[in-house]
């Protein structure tokens, strides 16, 4: 069980771990064997990434491969003094948004905001909420959000990307973006409260 608030309850612990130079070396000569086994050591990283923010265990699987290809592609312009897993997280998560934003359906379920939306100037009660949560619990919860609200979230809960940031990647504005999250914020917090109400663990 973890206590963290909502925002930031799944900081990824993995954004620490390294891969020695000759792995990635080997990799970058096109060794079959040497980008088997940075496929096993980032398997299990990338499977969370792309768990988050699929619908299914079948799409998250192809998120991973899609991913872990554009990271050998791109495994030229990673520089050693970066941590690998940070790197690794940010060209993982660009490459699944890319996937969606590729996606009819996806583009056309965006809800565009006005830039003087009214909730901005609303006090967001939930979003100092101290919760105790399961993992898994909690990506249910958050796969149970409206796609974009999800993704959004994710970006910028988990993932830590800032709103300008998110804006860029989506093709939407900072105030869509800082909506999709307050919205998730007070869905997640409806859930966990409807969650410890005494009746509804009889149902």
């Amino acid at each position: 069980m973890l206590y963290q608030r909502v925002e930031g309850f799944l900081n990824p612990l993995f954004a620490f771990m390294e891969v020695g130079k000759e792995l990635i070396q080997a990799c970058l000569e096109q060794s079959r064997s040497a980008q088997h086994r940075l496929y096993q050591l980032c398997y299990s990283e990338l499977m969370q990434i792309c768990y988050r923010y699929a619908g299914s265990k079948s799409e998250a699987t192809s998120l991973l491969n899609n991913a872990f290809i554009k990271i050998l592609q791109k495994l030229s312009k990673y520089q050693q003094d970066q941590a690998f897993g940070a790197w690794m997280h940010r060209v993982a998560v660009n490459c699944i948004i890319d996937a969606y934003r590729a996606e009819k359906k996806y583009r056309t379920t965006i809800i565009h905001m006005g830039e003087e939306s009214s909730w901005l100037e609303m006090e967001d009660e939930t979003a100092n909420a101290s919760v105790q949560l399961d993992y898994d619990y909690l990506i249910q919860l958050i796969r149970e959000l409206p796609p974009v609200t999800a993704h959004v979230f994710n970006l910028f809960a988990i993932d830590g990307y800032k709103h300008q940031e998110i804006a860029k990647l989506l093709g939407i504005s900072e105030n869509t973006s800082k909506w999709h999250v307050s919205d998730a914020r007070k869905k997640l917090q409806q859930k966990l409260k409807s969650a410890k109400e005494p009746n509804h663990a009889a149902r």
